[in-house]
């Protein structure tokens, strides 16, 4: 099998814009970060007159552990690139001393050994006139970018216990809902469901859009809260670890 096969540590502005490209002829989109530097953070691609058919990407996730990220032109599919691509990559992380790979797909290959590891949910509420307010719940606005934020805490005795954020942008049908925090000392006595709902009573008086947000399934507190406000699962997206073999297959 005749191809030109680069491994780097930096995608050039044009190795960029021909995966963005790629990327475009596909449904799935991989995730890539340009300025990515070291040892095996790297991405692995197959070229053709300067047109990436097959990409595989690499990022740290814990000293054991790299994320994967692969996409190949569907007109090059079943033609062994990405195999080619993995087993050079299991003997690159292998040399240092990387003994899994977290994939959002499981990869049916002979030479790894697949266990699911836990899933990415992104939940959905729709809008919703039930929450009930409470009054230690404080609501600040601003506006940036074209972006409207919101920023919720909840307060005992003039002392925050926690807070949470809600950002929409201008002319978006939806808004996100991140950065939920309850000091430690208040955790388990139901700051964060009165904080919730409260937060959530507040923004929809201002806004009649649907709230997203990203939890792991490993968090299974704030899945269950979560669900319990009346968050439903949208997607999920199942991740794996596959063990990379001692002596992995060199190509």
């Amino acid at each position: 099998m005749k191809m030109n096969y680069y491994a780097e540590n930096k995608l050039t502005s044009k190795e960029l814009s021909v995966l963005d490209k790629l990327s475009g002829s596909c449904s799935y989109v991989p995730f890539y970060v340009p300025e990515i530097t070291g040892y095996y953070h790297h991405f692995h691609f197959i070229k053709e007159n300067d047109e990436i058919l097959s990409f595989l990407g690499i990022m740290p996730v814990s000293e054991n552990t790299v994320e994967i990220t692969a996409l190949t032109h569907p007109s090059v599919r079943h033609h062994g690139y990405f195999t080619f691509l993995l087993k050079n990559v299991m003997f690159e992380l292998s040399a240092f001393r990387i003994g899994n790979i977290l994939s959002d797909r499981k990869l049916d290959f002979p030479f790894l050994q697949n266990s699911y590891s836990h899933s990415e949910y992104l939940m959905q509420l729709p809008f919703s006139t039930d929450f009930l307010f409470h009054p230690e719940i404080m609501e600040y606005t601003s506006e940036s970018d074209n972006q409207q934020n919101y920023l919720y805490l909840i307060t005992d005795c003039e002392k925050t216990a926690g807070f949470l954020r809600i950002t929409r942008d201008t002319g978006s049908s939806s808004a996100c809902l991140h950065h939920v925090f309850i000091r430690k000392s208040f955790r388990g006595m139901g700051y964060g469901k009165r904080l919730l709902t409260g937060a959530l009573a507040l923004f929809f008086q201002k806004n009649s859009c649907d709230i997203l947000l990203h939890v792991t399934s490993t968090n299974t507190a704030a899945v269950h809260l979560y669900q319990e406000s009346g968050f439903h699962i949208a997607e999920s997206l199942d991740y794996f670890t596959l063990r990379i073999p001692e002596e992995p297959v060199h190509q």
